[in-house]
């Protein structure tokens, strides 16, 4: 059985990590897997051995940027979600990116093909009409749509993409009913992120450390954090930051300024954030909005204290707030020092809700995962009269799938 995975880059993400980890387990058990990336970016994310790798190159991070821009301009000023289409697949880049795209994946002839990310999604539902019907196409929804920017035109987008192809698969319950409402006639299923428990292999620090694994970009809203740690006059505590990005020289300045500079420690982005948990007892994430956050789960998998801004509705599915974790709103600097003041103020309650968070996270073991992916990916084959493990073709030509009765020429390419 042949699987493509298909991501628009291997750069650092949730998407890439949650691929990885899919992938490794299809391997173990035995089936061919094939990872596929369009853009023109360097690898940043490993994939596990024994996977092929595929790299097309056909779109620039500026090619892309341009598409959306275009799309988003066409929008706000038509606001017609039918001439989105145009506005994507009339940019040239992109229309090519979606034709290699469509010719890799008939020449490897996989039985699955699944996406991750917005773009990976759109481009495959841009290119499944022509693709066949003896390949299984599924678009993973991995983001919150209900905070998401762009919302307005992510809307349009999501209910052309998820009527096109046979399946989604969304990390949380909040995500499923969304796309459910969109694409009533897709098959819509709910699985979490697969996150292997922690292995604390490092050696704890003489410091009392709050630890952040967050990319330096605006969405994980670095500054609150920074401004709630120098509010809270933690003393003794240091605050660790994993992760790189495009703001890492603003937010050290913004450190130096409120005089904690001493008392941060930066260590850009690591293949391994596991190793940072033995050191640590808070694990604190700050964003303005999120999926499900693979490092908040590490972090309480490790059975520390999390403290998490209420950024989407996969937190509230996550975190209970007082039982197992603390949540505060999103950009409250003032209510994000609090928290993490009581956390460190009173040690009783911080082992009580790392506890919990602990044992509260076994729903996201990557056997559990991965069985319940494979009863995806079973179910929706024997629906289209075939055999997940042999793949081979036997059901109805006629079958019409959800979404194909759409305008001809509708995301053309």
């Amino acid at each position: 059985m042949k699987i493509l995975l298909f991501v628009s880059d291997l750069a650092v993400g949730g998407a890439q990590t949650v691929l990885g980890r899919l992938a490794s387990g299809w391997i173990e058990q035995g089936f061919e897997v094939t990872v596929l990336t369009t853009h023109a970016l360097p690898d940043e994310s490993p994939i596990p051995e024994g996977a092929r790798r595929i790299r097309l190159d056909v779109l620039t991070l500026a090619e892309h940027l341009a598409a959306y821009r275009r799309a988003s301009r066409v929008y706000d000023e038509a606001n017609r979600p039918d001439q989105l289409d145009d506005a994507f697949c009339d940019t040239p880049a992109f229309a090519h990116a979606v034709r290699e795209l469509r010719r890799k994946i008939r020449s490897e002839a996989p039985a699955v093909v699944i996406s991750f990310g917005g773009t990976a999604n759109l481009m495959l539902g841009v290119a499944r009409p022509e693709l066949g019907r003896d390949i299984l196409c599924i678009a993973r929804e991995g983001n919150d749509p209900y905070r998401h920017p762009f919302r307005h035109m992510f809307t349009g987008l999501r209910r052309f993409i998820f009527g096109r192809v046979e399946t989604a698969v969304c990390n949380t319950r909040s995500a499923a009913h969304y796309v459910r409402g969109l694409a009533l006639g897709c098959n819509v299923h709910f699985i979490a992120n697969p996150v292997p428990p922690c292995v604390l292999t490092g050696a704890r620090t003489s410091a009392p450390t709050i630890l952040c694994v967050a990319r330096l970009i605006p969405q994980k809203d670095h500054a609150t954090l920074l401004h709630a740690f120098a509010d809270a006059r933690l003393e003794g505590w240091r605050l660790a930051v994993v992760g790189g990005g495009e703001l890492e020289k603003a937010l050290y300045g913004l450190a130096e300024n409120l005089g904690i500079s001493n008392r941060v420690d930066w260590h850009g982005h690591q293949g391994e954030p596991a190793r940072f948990y033995p050191s640590s007892q808070i694990i604190v994430l700050a964003s303005r909005f999120e999926g499900m956050p693979n490092a908040l789960i590490e972090g309480m998998r490790a059975g520390l204290a999390p403290v998490a801004t209420r950024c989407s509705a996969g937190i509230a599915e996550l975190i209970s707030d007082g039982e197992n974790g603390l949540t505060v709103p999103v950009g409250d600097a003032a209510a994000l020092a609090d928290s993490l003041a009581s956390l460190v103020q009173d040690a009783r309650l911080r082992k009580r809700l790392g506890r919990a968070a602990r044992a509260s996270t076994v729903f996201f073991d990557p056997s559990r995962v991965l069985a319940q992916w494979d009863q995806v990916l079973g179910s929706t084959h024997r629906r289209r009269g075939r055999n997940w493990t042999d793949g081979q073709a036997s059901g109805p030509e006629g079958e019409v799938r959800a979404g194909e009765g759409r305008r001809p020429g509708a995301f053309r390419s």
